[in-house]
């Protein structure tokens, strides 16, 4: 049977995800539509690291992942390779709004080159958070699931 605390783990895991997700489209509608004042959008790039540093603090440190490999150990890889991701994503958020902040007044392409960035992070992140997914159905799903 599954242990109920992996359920509420899980629950946040899949919440978290949502609310970066939230925050992406908000982001990437202002840039979009530039409806917004630049100060804004850079709030809301400013916003982006500090969700994900504390989303990959959870993983790390919590048993969210280490649970999951210990029942299902042939995933260790993929595991530490979805980990060894989260501190060059938060980087490139906080990069991004650092960048955005500086050069706000004094680039005339600051809306498409903070886009073309943002674009580029918001990709790699779809593409980080997939994986994170499909390791967790895996691990919890068919490895684990199907010891109940």
């Amino acid at each position: 049977m599954v242990n109920p605390q992996d359920r509420v783990e899980t629950k946040r895991f899949f919440e978290e995800h949502e609310r970066i997700e939230a925050l992406l489209e908000e982001v990437d509608a202002a840039l979009g539509k530039r409806d917004r004042p630049t100060k804004e959008v850079i709030r809301l790039l400013s916003e982006l690291p500090v969700h994900l540093e504390a989303h990959f603090a959870f993983e790390e440190a919590g048993r969210f992942f280490d649970e999951g490999m210990l029942r299902a150990p042939h995933l260790r890889p993929k595991a530490d390779k979805i980990l060894a991701e989260h501190a060059p994503l938060v980087e490139a958020a906080k990069s991004l709004a650092a960048d955005a902040a500086a050069n706000e007044q004094s680039a005339p392409d600051w809306w498409e080159r903070v886009r073309d960035r943002f674009l580029a992070l918001k990709n790699d992140l779809s593409r980080h958070e997939h994986a994170e997914n499909d390791l967790v159905q895996e691990a919890y799903v068919q490895d684990i699931g199907a010891r109940d």
